[in-house]
């Protein structure tokens, strides 16, 4: 290794080097193309998702007397769709609002049967970022949910017995075609710095 390739290494920011912990995720989805009379973007603090396990197709190939297992040009996850899990606000309105996109969607099937013949069909796939907040309230990460739909609502279980105040959680699972991930500029000092 030559001395100017370690002096790369050693000069890295101190947030390469800090622990990632749990910390706050939120979820903002914008209704505007499928729902005009709806200004801005639903936001929504998560409780729990997980990012999908990643795999490099694989293909087997004989060398001589040797099987070679060499990577393809794929790079999917195993399944494309995600759960996230929410914490329901006193009035509903993300709720409602997921209901409505998953009704909008039903009602365009019914109409024409095959999802990629309707004639917009992209306006009922819409991106939804992830975005990781840091301890000084900024976010430095963002990951984008492609072409997502919607494809399931979690039920709410609703209890005369239980008398706690503790918060409703509920959860959707959307599709989607591919997701990609980027780093938001740190201006909020999360390196540590101001």
């Amino acid at each position: 290794m030559s001395t100017d390739q370690k002096s790369n290494i050693f000069n890295q920011k101190g947030l390469e080097y800090n622990l990632a912990t749990n910390t706050k995720w939120i979820c903002q989805i914008s209704f505007t193309d499928i729902f005009p009379d709806i200004r801005g973007e639903l936001k929504l603090n998560l409780s729990s998702f997980r990012i999908p396990e990643m795999a490099l197709g694989a293909t087997e190939t004989a060398y001589f007397t040797k099987k070679l297992s060499l990577p393809t040009r794929v790079l999917a996850p195993e399944l494309q769709e995600i759960t996230f899990e929410y914490l329901l606000s006193s009035n509903f309105h993300q709720y409602i609002l997921l209901y409505r996109w998953m009704l909008r969607i039903t009602s365009e099937m019914q109409r024409n049967s095959n999802f990629t013949e309707i004639g917009n069909p992209a306006k009922f796939r819409i991106p939804i970022n992830i975005f990781l907040i840091s301890e000084f309230k900024k976010p430095i990460l963002k990951i984008t949910y492609h072409d997502a739909w919607i494809q399931k609502i979690g039920e709410i279980s609703f209890d005369y017995k239980n008398t706690t105040d503790d918060p409703i959680l509920n959860s959707f699972t959307v599709k989607y075609s591919h997701f990609s991930i980027d780093t938001l500029e740190d201006v909020g000092g999360a390196d540590g710095h101001q």
